[in-house]
């Protein structure tokens, strides 16, 4: 084994000497290692943002910092705490905090009450003569809150603090708790412990109020203390703990840390942190508990990270699988253009050992370089990723929280280890034997090759197989607010079932190739070209050698149709659900208009008639609102049915003529057409069309009836209904919540003998303006309430992070498995002409002319791409069809309606198909041209050289 220096100076000169080849295998290493980096940077900062926007709604619920901790201790009647005591315990406390958590605690309060006592007059007092065993109230007790005497003002009476000179106890009473009682300031009673029957004499000092009610003092959670007795801190001692044989009833600690110290990379471990701390604080002092914490949203952050790193994970893997593919590649190219070298050590007395030394070093270099720069294009991934608005589409928005700091290791080691057998194993095969075996090698294949490739072929095929039965049986992955419900991740080959089905397909079609181009070959025979000949029975012998063009060709278009797909089914879906569950693009509910606008000043007035009529302009008159194209009206009432007093229902009252123009609807909500079942409305003008679902709870058939009691106008309406028609989906109809009843809304107003407050629905174009609406509303004297924007809520439901995360991993990682892939076909035409260099420039020695070579060859890598392109497609679109209605992913499971349908994005696939094969045919044209280039003698008298 030589020494080191001239061992590592082998290795980089082993580098150096194909520099286009070493660029391309650390640029590999860079954008995997990147797309490893970037899954969990990204995972945290989408978690980190939903953790800010929980931690935000505790703090307006509550009304303290989100991030407060309460410890208390309930001082048991065998045990004591003093004063001092729990004053200490709040900086043991606070300690634990700041070292489990790593937060700064910013601010700390402690509040110690005595046991309930009872409020008695004195002796001479006869003004209580007539209470029941002479007490005022009973459960109260003294109180010292800390730092409490700058936050509060007095009203009337003594500042806060004031001693006493006769021995009583000065106390201060919140001014709603002196009115209660009726005390006065000045007055003095006695406090009587109920376990000793000691009496210990007060005077009320004071009457105070809070001096700022936003102060954390006065949050919810600290609401008790208005109803105590606040005493100095010297007077507990003096007076209190003397009388009491616990000394205190209750302690109470107070911890809030600083918000702004919460930074991303420490979420983990304060999450983390958060779980030790009760335990640390009962161990410091026993019995201690922590009721208040924000314990829950951390959690939740930590369960959020781990549930979409997983799923972004799962979605990441093929394009993972494409980087590793394509560093393979590369390492095979590689070894081809070193493999007589390495023979020549081999044949010289290195051994095997020495090479697989020699490559490691070579990819320990590559890996020091190129780990860092991968965990900083991580980060630029994560930081694009939070820009995506679709699958290949961005748009700018206030990016995504992110650092660094927080890369999963594991997957890193897991990437690593990956990236060094993707390029070791190439390279050690080059090394089995000396120059005499390398040559006889590449002369007469080995035949047992054919025979592993088809076992290797066979068991992919029934694990494909597998796979899509079991994913076929489960019926969908559950995923369910955009994160795994039912933990599909259990089984993960179903998540990666469809990236195993496009792999499977590509390397069956890829070993196919030379037996798919038989006919073809056959077929040149008949041709009277030559060029048509000879590039045709190339492709018929030569086939295998163009596998890992095919292959790439193939699996990055078989992605790209399958993401696109999946993406433009998820967002028809999310728009379907949204005016599925609005019913149109725009609603409203008239509501009773404020007093200015003529409504009731009191309650129980009767509006001003003219207000009301508002609600009879023609619907016609709404189309002149900006933005609005069509109108219909809509009123729905509570009803509940003779078949069982337990369904929860209500009567969609329609328009048939105009509900259909307006509405959203669906071809396949129904085997009849809506415009049928309009008609079979206008028939029966007492007729409702029911769900399918209500038909077998009730088993009723339709030509049946059914008696509806319905709510309207605060009365009750009862009739009978005819069923002239089943539906299996009705805008704003959820069966499995609420039976829906749709009928004519003019036969129950005549039935009812007048129109009541309804819906409006409306048809909107792009346009269209919310607040133009509502104001256009207003202004003919209409009142709108429970307002629905069909298009605002589709707004804000693509801006919802996990949806932003889930197309970021898409785009970016197929984008840069695309550009890797192009760069590793190139890469391998320019190998495997390199490798017919001496067969092309005999060709033109013999006179063929350059154009003739050129087609004849063109012929072969023009017959390679369109069929990579054609069947990447097919793969793509059958992928598509078989897998993308596994992957329904709805905010709630509730409005999971209507039914998730596959749309196949043909126009992105065709684009898609379009430009690779355009740049693929552009570049092979380059590449074929330079080759022709080449000087002849120089080529024939090298020989044939890899």
């Amino acid at each position: 084994m030589p020494n080191r220096l001239p061992f590592l100076g082998l290795a980089l000169r082993r580098l150096y000497s194909r520099p286009s080849l070493t660029l391309l295998s650390l640029l590999s290493i860079v954008l995997a290692i990147g797309m490893v980096a970037s899954i969990p940077v990204f995972s945290q900062g989408v978690s980190y943002l939903l953790l800010q926007d929980e931690l935000a709604h505790i703090s307006s619920t509550f009304h303290r910092p989100p991030l407060t901790m309460r410890f208390y201790f309930i001082v048991p009647k065998t045990a004591a705490l003093s004063l001092d005591s729990a004053l200490r315990l709040e900086h043991d406390f606070r300690r634990i905090v700041e070292r489990e958590t790593g937060l700064d605690v910013a601010e700390t309060l402690t509040y110690v009450a005595s046991p309930g006592m009872t409020i008695q007059p004195l002796e001479d007092d006869t003004s209580y003569s007539e209470l029941k065993e002479n007490g005022i109230a009973e459960n109260i007790q003294f109180a010292v809150v800390t730092d409490i005497r700058d936050r509060i003002d007095i009203v009337e009476g003594l500042p806060f603090g004031t001693e006493t000179a006769d021995g009583t106890v000065n106390v201060w009473l919140f001014e709603e708790k002196a009115t209660e009682l009726g005390f006065q300031v000045g007055e003095t009673y006695h406090m009587v412990v109920g376990s000793t029957g000691n009496p210990i004499p007060i005077t009320v000092a004071g009457v105070w109020k809070p001096a700022e009610l936003s102060d954390f003092y006065w949050s919810a959670t600290t609401i008790s203390w208005r109803k105590l007795l606040l005493v100095t801190d010297n007077a507990y001692r003096r007076s209190v703990e003397p009388a009491v044989n616990r000394r205190t009833g209750i302690a109470v600690w107070y911890l809030s840390p600083d918000e702004e110290s919460l930074k991303l990379h420490q979420a983990d471990s304060v999450a983390n942190g958060l779980r030790t701390v009760p335990s640390r604080a009962d161990l410091r002092f026993t019995d201690t508990k922590m009721d208040v914490s924000p314990e829950l949203p951390l959690n939740r952050y930590l369960q959020r990270r781990a549930s979409l790193s997983a799923l972004l994970v799962g979605f990441s893997l093929p394009a993972l699988g494409l980087l590793l593919f394509f560093l393979w590649i590369l390492s095979h190219v590689t070894a081809q253009f070193q493999q007589e070298e390495v023979a020549i050590l081999a044949s010289r007395g290195a051994g095997r050992r020495f090479v697989a030394f020699l490559i490691l070093l070579e990819t320990l270099l590559l890996l020091i370089v190129g780990i860092p720069l991968g965990l900083g294009a991580g980060y630029i991934m994560a930081r694009a990723m939070g820009l995506a608005s679709g699958f290949l589409s961005f748009t700018t928005r206030a990016g995504i929280p992110a650092t660094i700091l927080e890369v999963d290791w594991r997957l890193i080691g897991i990437a690593v280890l990956l990236l060094v057998l993707a390029r070791g194993i190439p390279a050690l095969r080059a090394a089995r034997g000396g120059i005499v075996q390398h040559l006889r090698a590449r002369s007469r294949p080995h035949a047992a090759i054919t025979t592993l490739i088809l076992i290797g072929d066979g068991a992919l095929i029934v694990l494909s197989w597998y796979a899509y039965r079991q994913l076929s049986q489960r019926g969908t992955l559950g995923i369910i607010g955009w994160e795994p419900s039912g933990d599909p991740f259990r089984d993960p080959l179903l998540l990666l079932t469809p990236s195993l089905f496009v792999f499977t397909s590509a390397l069956v079609l890829t070993h196919l190739f030379p037996l798919l181009m038989g006919p073809a070959d056959r077929l040149g025979n008949r041709l009277r070209s030559f060029v048509a000949y000879m590039g045709l029975t190339q492709l018929h012998r030569q086939g295998r050698h163009y596998s890992g063009s095919l292959f790439l060709t193939m699996v990055c278009l078989s992605l790209g149709a399958f993401y696109a797909s999946m993406a433009l089914s998820l967002d028809q879906w999310l728009a379907d659900r949204i005016h599925y569950q609005v019913g149109a693009d725009f609603r409203f509910q008239q509501g009773v208009p404020p007093p200015a606008m003529g409504g009731p000043a009191l309650p129980g007035e009767e509006p001003d008639p003219e207000v009301v009529s508002a609600w009879l302009l023609p619907v016609d008159d709404y189309k002149g609102i900006p933005g609005v194209e069509d109108a219909t009206r809509v009123a729905v009432f509570k009803s509940q049915t003779s078949v069982s007093r337990q369904i929860d229902a209500v009567f969609l009252g329609i328009d048939r003529f105009d509900f259909p123009r307006i509405a959203f609807h669906r071809s396949d909500f129904n085997y009849a057409p809506l415009g049928e079942l309009m008609n079979r409305l206008g028939m029966y003008p007492n007729g409702i069309l029911v769900s399918r679902n209500f038909l077998r709870r009730s088993r009723l058939l339709e030509g049946q009836t059914t008696k509806l009691t319905m709510s309207i106008n605060y009365g009750s309406f009862e009739h009978e209904f005819l069923i002239v028609g089943a539906y299996d989906y009705f805008p704003t109809a959820y069966p499995e919540d609420t039976e829906v009843f749709v009928g004519n809304l003019g036969y129950v107003f005549d039935q009812v003998g007048d129109e009541s407050l309804h819906q409006i629905w409306m048809k909107t174009n792009d346009e269209a303006v919310p607040q133009t609406i509502v104001d256009s509303l207003i202004e003919l004297g209409i009142w709108p309430i429970r307002i629905r924007d069909a298009r605002a809520l589709l707004t804000l439901d693509e801006e919802r992070v996990e949806r932003i995360g889930l197309y970021g991993i898409l785009s970016v990682g197929f984008l840069a498995s695309t550009l890797l892939a192009s760069l590793g076909l190139l890469v391998y035409t320019y190998a495997s002409l390199q490798g017919r260099l001496q067969q092309i420039s005999v060709m033109r020695a013999v006179g063929l002319k350059t154009k003739l070579v050129l087609a004849m060859v063109g012929v072969e890598y023009l017959g390679v791409i369109l069929f990579g392109v054609l069947w990447g497609v097919a793969i793509g679109v059958a992928t598509a069809w078989l897998f993308v209605p596994f992957f329904r992913v709805s905010g709630d499971p509730i409005f999971a309606l209507p039914p998730f349908v596959r749309h196949i994005a043909w126009g992105q696939i065709g684009i898609l198909a379009l430009i690779f094969g355009t740049a693929l045919l552009g570049s092979q044209t380059v590449i074929l041209y330079w080759s022709t280039r080449r000087d002849l003698f120089q080529v024939l008298r090298m020989g044939q050289r890899e």
